[in-house]
C-alpha cells in the first residue's frame, strides 16, 4: 500500500440564478448560510485554525505557506484569526457549560 497526500487549491465558483417576478421585482438566489460572507471553505478554515492554535504557527508563516500552495490571500486581515479564535473559545465555553454535570 502506498499513501499520498495532495495539497492544492480548489476554487469553487458559485453561479447564482437571477429571476424577475411578474411584478418586475428582481430575485437572486442565495449561497448556503455556511458559505455566506466567507472567503474560504470549512476545510481550509479548520486547517488554518489547527496550525495556528495547536501547532503554534504564526500568522506570517501561515500566510507564506498558503500563498506557496496557491491560496489567494492578499492580507492577514482576510484570515481574521483573532475573531475566529475568540468565537471558538466562546463555543467551547458553551459546550462545556452544556455538558457539565448538573447538581
Amino acid at each position: 500500500m502506498v499513501q499520498e497526500l495532495t495539497i492544492e487549491p480548489h476554487n469553487i465558483r458559485y453561479r447564482l440564478a437571477h429571476w424577475v417576478t411578474p411584478q418586475q421585482e428582481p430575485i437572486t438566489a442565495r449561497l448556503p448560510d455556511s458559505l455566506n460572507n466567507r472567503y474560504f471553505g470549512p476545510q481550509l478554515i479548520s486547517y488554518i485554525l489547527y496550525q495556528y492554535h495547536h501547532r503554534q504557527t504564526t500568522q506570517p508563516l501561515l500566510l507564506e505557506q498558503l500563498r506557496e500552495w496557491g491560496i489567494d490571500i492578499s492580507s492577514p486581515k482576510e484570515l481574521r484569526l483573532p475573531r475566529v479564535i475568540e468565537k471558538l473559545r466562546i463555543l467551547e465555553g458553551l459546550y462545556r457549560k452544556l455538558n457539565s454535570p448538573r447538581p
